[in-house]
């Protein structure tokens, strides 16, 4: 019949020959979409659009499908992403941000398409009734298959990747065994071993039985009743019986409780790494992104310090105090008599409760004691980050520029760039609103000059 569909924002077009025959055929199909899904067309809103060259059986037709003649004007059909007006900020930051996960491939988004890729998969393996798509693939694609055993080479692309996660789901999955009806008995994992079939190819002939039985027929009053085994490489079916529940048969979903979620399986496909303390440090209200960036790596070690091996060749004494002491992360930050000055220098401007401490001792204090959301604490952590970043530039205007500036114009720098980020963000006249800008020396706006 060669039907196809086309989508559009509110519309649905489906196409077809235009004989009676493929009309006759189209209509079975919808009175089966109806009978599965519930929806029916609606006759005032459903429309049948005949072509020119087909009008020869025109009254054919619509006594065949029953709708109202309708018209495809083309010329005006408006195209709804292309329409341009005007976005809140919210939706084009959003758009922005799920562009940019697309486009640079994050590590940590990785995960999201298995994810929700899996749910289609789980309602596969479960059988779904009420889905027109599990009927399709389970008539289409599997046939008198299971998704276990499945061949991953054959098939369109989009079902070889599907199929590839059915691994990391096995191990999330349980085969809860009740009266048996509802599982294969050499096809499904029930068993400990996995599918039967793949450990056991001879094992229907060894057992006489067949490929497609269901798990039932080796159940009777709720315990195993298999046939004799007398094949000593088949005996591990028998020794590794998992048990019976009684009741009907229910494939269980281990993670989050038993309920699947699209959250609960993000956390099994996305590289899981551990936990850290210091990351409250990269968040808050003050925060300027290029500073948390160097902050970052100063916290991992990874700046391009001269205790690295691969730039041994450019000696190892610390460019900003030059006191022949070695150039390492625990030095710049804050060991260095340099940036101690700044350090100095910064809390002559405000107070910045920093303790003189080796670089990660001093991570993990602020860590605990600058965690919340509290705007002095923030302001705090935003703090931290200017004074990194400037440092490190400090360093890097030396290396390369052979330009150097007093450690009072870096601690300055620091304060001020963050000041101007506080007087930036837009908060309510609370308490600790003024405490925050008498520390910082910021004038309290007078009534009509805050908006």
């Amino acid at each position: 019949m060669g039907l196809f569909q086309l989508c559009f924002a509110d519309d649905l077009l489906l196409l077809c020959h235009a004989d009676v025959s493929s009309v006759t055929i189209f209509c079975r199909g919808l009175e089966m979409f109806a009978t599965l899904s519930g929806l029916t067309a609606n006759p005032q809103k459903s429309h049948l659009i005949i072509s020119k060259a087909a009008q020869a059986n025109r009254e054919a037709l619509f006594r065949a499908l029953e709708f109202e003649e309708g018209h495809l004007p083309l010329r005006e059909t408006t195209v709804y992403c292309a329409m341009e007006f005007i976005l809140p900020k919210g939706i084009i930051k959003e758009v922005e941000n799920r562009l940019s996960s697309f486009l640079w491939k994050g590590t940590s988004n990785r995960g999201y398409p298995k994810a929700f890729m899996s749910k289609h998969l789980l309602d596969v393996i479960r059988g779904k009734q009420d889905s027109i798509w599990v009927d399709w693939i389970s008539q289409n694609r599997l046939r008198d298959q299971t998704v276990w055993i499945a061949s991953e080479k054959t098939g369109s692309w989009s079902w070889r990747k599907l199929l590839k996660l059915h691994a990391v789901l096995l191990l999330h999955i349980q085969y809860r065994i009740g009266d048996g009806e509802n599982f294969s008995l050499w096809k499904d994992p029930w068993h400990n071993l996995g599918p039967l079939i793949a450990c056991f190819p001879c094992g229907p002939h060894i057992t006489r039985t067949y490929a497609h039985d269901p798990l039932t027929m080796v159940i009777e009053d709720d315990q195993w009743s298999w046939p004799l085994i007398i094949d000593i490489e088949h005996l591990d079916i028998l020794n590794l019986l998992p048990a019976i529940h009684g009741g009907v048969d229910s494939i269980v979903w281990v993670p989050d409780g038993g309920h699947f979620s699209s959250s609960s399986a993000y956390n099994i496909f996305r590289p899981l790494g551990p936990k850290v303390g210091w990351s409250s440090l990269l968040v808050g209200a003050f925060r300027i992104p290029r500073y948390c960036f160097i902050l970052w790596l100063a916290i991992l070690g990874k700046l391009y310090t001269l205790d690295k091996p691969w730039l041994a060749h450019l000696g190892n004494e610390c460019v900003l105090c030059l006191d022949g002491q070695q150039e390492m992360h625990e030095h710049l930050f804050f060991t260095c008599s340099y940036s101690r000055r700044c350090v100095a220098s910064i809390r002559q401007k405000v107070r910045f409760p920093w303790p003189y401490q080796d670089w990660q001792r001093g991570i993990l204090w602020a860590s605990v004691n600058w965690r919340g959301t509290h705007v002095v604490r923030s302001a705090y952590r935003a703090l931290l980050a200017s004074l990194t970043y400037h440092i490190w530039q400090e360093h890097n205007r030396r290396r390369f520029q052979d330009i150097d500036r007093p450690s009072s114009t870096i601690g300055s720098l620091a304060v001020e760039e963050v000041r101007q980020r506080i007087v930036s963000v837009k908060l309510g006249p609370s308490v600790s609103t003024r405490g925050l800008y008498r520390l910082w020396r910021i004038p309290w706006p007078v009534e009509g000059d805050a908006d």
